[in-house]
């Protein structure tokens, strides 16, 4: 393709970003995806949302949200008028920007699992049936990803396409405003830098350029592995200051008045969800590559991996027959089993032949070793049924109040009780 040919396709884009003409295909619609569809509806673009879950495209068709920081009547808004969801990769074609934003988890060895990502590569490629299409990856990679595996493979379609990384920041549960966020993004050429950018800037408030794909990649990686080592670090701590009598929640409050070289961090049960306790593992997969041993991350993870079984441990004691979890998501607030701490914790107790029962408001039913629980409410006549409470997500309708007088052994790892006789913590 000639340059000229690249400028009149680069001014053609602008253009249609402007005047809101573009067709965008967002690829994977979980709290990435879904989130980003809806920023860019409420900016007037149309929006095709792609996902393999019949579940999820049958929810959104209905005009019915499955995530709990958007509303129902954001779906039923755009339905059918600049929100078209749909299973079918065939409809990808009418595209003229594709955003991905599909897992990135580990596989069985902890190694990054990347089928989500080749498929989207597939996908993609079919769907290029002509030159000047943008494509952002919003997918945590491993470094290199976008330069070494992603362009390479689009490229064996034969078109010219401009291709962007920019990894997301999107805290569920957060309520914090995503087009407030500052996007970091870059490009493997300057076209595509360029394009991303201009793009972007029509829904995010401020766009972060930098160098290339690789730095945004290993961007990401750090961000999340600083909250994973400093979490488990904290998780140990705590365990030590137990072991000598003293209150790690006193000692964070007291580090926290020194003005500058302190963040405080909180013990807990340990990191969950999709992108703090597997992310940080890229670094150990890329530091094989090079000879090198990524220790602090090797460590946090064993430190993470450790948390059900020191609870566990430390409670085994209390029970007798039966133990109820008050909240079993990952965090607080959000309807998210995925690398759930807590019911890791579950299903400890369920092996050693505990009667495990739950209360989650975002979760209605779990199966769970082979069992089929439901939810049950935490009145005060349930709570007093149990040898142990366990607050396991501390949800903000969780019963507190209704805990302080049970006078049953509570599991508070959180810290959120006042100290009693009954209060199991650090």
């Amino acid at each position: 393709m000639k340059i000229k040919d690249l400028e009149v396709n680069f001014s053609e884009l602008k253009d249609k970003i402007k005047d809101r003409e573009i067709l965008i295909s967002v690829i994977g619609l979980g709290y990435v995806g879904l989130t980003i569809s809806e920023l860019l509806l409420n900016k007037g673009f149309k929006v095709l949302g792609y996902d393999v879950s019949t579940e999820r495209i049958n929810y959104l068709k209905k005009g019915k949200s499955y995530l709990v920081d958007i509303d129902d009547d954001v779906i039923k808004k755009y339905i059918g008028k600049q929100f078209f969801p749909t299973n079918s990769v065939k409809d990808l074609v009418k595209s003229d920007v594709y955003i991905v934003s599909v897992p990135t988890p580990l596989n069985e060895g902890d190694k990054p699992e990347l089928k989500f990502i080749l498929k989207a590569i597939r996908d993609i490629r079919k769907s290029l049936d002509k030159d000047g299409k943008l494509i952002i990856f919003e997918s945590t990679l491993p470094p290199g990803s976008t330069q070494e595996l992603i362009y390479p493979k689009l490229k064996k379609g034969g078109k010219k396409f401009y291709l962007c990384f920019s990894p997301e920041r999107i805290n569920p549960g957060s309520h914090y405003p995503v087009n407030t966020i500052p996007k970091i993004m870059s490009g493997i050429d300057e076209e595509s830098l360029a394009i991303g950018i201009y793009f972007y800037s029509s829904i995010f408030e401020k766009i972060i350029p930098v160098s290339s794909t690789k730095v945004a990649e290993y961007i990401k990686i750090l961000e999340n592995s600083y909250r994973f080592i400093n979490i488990s670090f904290i998780n140990e701590f705590a365990k030590l200051t137990s072991l000598d009598n003293v209150d790690i929640f006193e000692v964070i409050e007291g580090a926290k008045t020194k003005p500058y070289g302190f963040t405080p961090f909180y013990p807990n049960w340990g990191v969950g969800g999709d992108c703090i306790p597997t992310v940080p593992m890229f670094l150990v997969d890329r530091g094989e590559k090079y000879g090198l041993r990524v220790s602090s991350i090797e460590y946090s993870d064993l430190i993470n991996k450790s948390m059900p079984h020191y609870w566990f441990n430390k409670v085994k004691k209390y029970i007798k027959k039966n133990v109820l979890i008050l909240g079993i998501t990952y965090k607080k607030d959000v309807n998210d089993l995925r690398n759930s701490q807590p019911l890791k914790f579950m299903e400890l107790l369920i092996d050693n032949g505990v009667d495990a029962s739950y209360y989650d408001p975002f979760i209605e039913m779990i199966e769970i070793k082979g069992k089929k629980l439901k939810s049950i409410k935490p009145t005060k006549n349930n709570l007093k049924k149990f040898d142990l409470i366990v607050i396991g997500a501390d949800h903000s309708d969780i019963p507190y109040y209704d805990l302080l007088n049970l006078k049953k052994y509570i599991l508070d790892p959180f810290g959120r009780l006042p100290k009693s006789k009954y209060i199991i913590s650090f």
